[in-house]
C-alpha cells in the first residue's frame, strides 16, 4: 500500500542551523505537512545552534524538544522529497541512496524547477507529482550557485540573521508550492498532506 503521508527531510551539515530552521518554520506554518531533517555529520541528541534557536524563538517559533539527527539511508528512503542546503548535501544523500537522485534537491533548486498546481485532485498525489516534475526540468536546467544556503557557524550574528530570513522566504515559498492544489481543488482533504480514504 502507498504511504498515505507525503514526508520531506531538510537536510545541511551538522542539523544545528539550516535544515532544523527549516523544519520549524514549515511547521509553525503549515503543521499539516509532515517534514523532518538530519545532518550529514550531525550527532544524534545534540541542541540547536544558539543563534538559530534565538532568532526563530524571537519569531515566535517553538524550538522545544529539538534534537539533532544524524542523517540514515533509512531516512532518506522513507522520504518522498529530500530538500538540501545545497548542492554538496545533494551530492551526500545521493552517494547514500543513488536512487533518491529523483526526489533530492537544493530547497532553492526545488522552488525554481517545481511547478504550480496541478489538476490532481489528491493533495499527496499532486505533491509526488511536483517532485516528479522538477526532477525533469532538471535534466535541462542550470544549477546556479545561489541555489546554496550557506553555513551561517562560525560567522558574525549578521550571516545568522540572513541564513534565517533566506530560509523563511523558502520556508513561506516551499508551503505555497505544495498547498496551491488543496487551495484551488475542492477537496474533503482540507488541508493536510495525507489522503483521507484508504487508497492502495
Amino acid at each position: 500500500m502507498t504511504d498515505p503521508t507525503f514526508k520531506i527531510l531538510a537536510v545541511c551539515t551538522a542539523n544545528m542551523c539550516r535544515s532544523p530552521t527549516l523544519e520549524l518554520l514549515v511547521r509553525s506554518m503549515n503543521p499539516d505537512i509532515t517534514i523532518n531533517s538530519a545532518g550529514t555529520a550531525a550527532v544524534d541528541g545534540g541542541f540547536l545552534d544558539d543563534q538559530i534557536r534565538i532568532l526563530l524563538e524571537n519569531r515566535g517559533i517553538d524550538t522545544t524538544g529539538f534534537a539533532t539527527r544524524e542523517l540514515t539511508a533509512q531516512a532518506i528512503r522513507e522520504s518522498d522529497l529530500i530538500l538540501t542546503a545545497t548542492r554538496f548535501h545533494r551530492s551526500r544523500v545521493v552517494e547514500m541512496v543513488p536512487t533518491a537522485v529523483r526526489q533530492t534537491f537544493t530547497i532553492r533548486e526545488f522552488l525554481r524547477l517545481a511547478p504550480g498546481s496541478t489538476e490532481l485532485g489528491d493533495p499527496v498525489d499532486a505533491c509526488r507529482h511536483a517532485v516528479s516534475a522538477a526532477f525533469a526540468q532538471r535534466q535541462a536546467a542550470a544549477q546556479p550557485d545561489f541555489d546554496d544556503i550557506a553555513d551561517p557557524r562560525g560567522h558574525r550574528r549578521r550571516a545568522y540573521v540572513r541564513c534565517v530570513e533566506a530560509l523563511d522566504e523558502c520556508a513561506q515559498a516551499l508551503v505555497r508550492r505544495l498547498t496551491a492544489d488543496i487551495a484551488s481543488t475542492p477537496t474533503e482533504a482540507g488541508s493536510s498532506l495525507k489522503r483521507t480514504d484508504s487508497e492502495p
